[in-house]
């Protein structure tokens, strides 16, 4: 039963750390647009 309650916690961290991750990206390609915004504005 422990040993089943600790796989649960360890999915669930890497399931946070997999979301955690994919907010990271998005927010990089995001910057990234706006900087290619701003590049491109004369």
């Amino acid at each position: 039963m422990i040993i089943l309650t600790k796989l649960a916690l360890t999915r669930a961290t890497l399931t946070r750390a997999t979301l955690t991750k994919a907010t990271l990206t998005k927010a990089t390609l995001k910057k990234a647009t706006l900087t290619r915004v701003v590049r491109t504005k004369p």
